[in-house]
This record gives structure tokens, sequence and C-alpha cells, in this order.
């Protein structure tokens, strides 16, 4: 009991036009699959290199602030009795002024402020 292959058979293992055209479309799609994979690629590179230049160029900008800031202070004699025992703020390192003189009009201001205050406080 030998099966012999028949005719439609033979057919069937032969490709047919669609067979091709969907072997066509499937190597097409892989290539715009490698393309689009290659592209995302490439474009990943350029930002990391983006972000590093811009971390080098950060890293510069800092060293010369620090190396400005270095040669100021080394130039300052101490008489500036502001600058060298003022507390700093540690955000942006500016100094704290720790009393500032009040005009007439910061005072005025300042007491309409709490007329305000009290005004809203006792309506709740």
């Amino acid at each position: 009991a030998v099966e012999r292959p028949s005719e439609e058979r033979a057919d069937d293992a032969r490709p047919t036009r669609s067979d091709e055209r969907d072997g066509r479309e499937e190597r097409a799609e892989r290539d715009r699959r490698r393309a689009k994979k290659e592209r995302k690629k490439e474009k990943k590179a350029k930002k990391a290199k983006e972000k590093k230049a811009k971390k080098k160029s950060k890293g510069d900008k800092k060293q010369r602030k620090r190396k400005r800031d270095d040669a100021s202070s080394a130039s300052d004699d101490g008489s500036d009795s502001d600058s060298s025992g003022a507390p700093r703020s540690a955000i942006s390192g500016k100094r704290i002024r720790m009393h500032l003189d009040r005009s007439s009009q910061d005072l005025a201001d300042e007491t309409s402020r709490k007329a305000l205050l009290r005004v809203m406080n006792q309506m709740y």
C-alpha cells in the first residue's frame, strides 16, 4: 500500500503567483522593519552623542565658573566683611542679606497687608 504522488500533489508543490507575491511582500515588509530599526538606532546614537556633547560643555562651564570664583576669592583681601562671612543660599549660591532697610512706603504696605489679613480671617 505504497502511495504514489498524484498529479494534484505535484501542482500544490509549485508556488503560485499569489504565493510569490506573498513572499515578495514579506521580504519587503522585513526590509522596511529592518530599515526602521536602523533609523531608530541611528537616531538614538545621535541623541546620545548630543547629550554627551551637552554634558561636556556643561562641565566646561562649571570649570570656567569655578576658576573665576577661585580667582576672585584669591584676589580678595578679606577686607569686605559682607562677602567673606555672609551666609549663602544652597541653591543659587547668592549671599543672603539678613537685614533690609525698609522705607516708609514698605512699612505702610505691610500694615495694610496685615489689616487685610485680619479682615479676611474674620470673615471665616
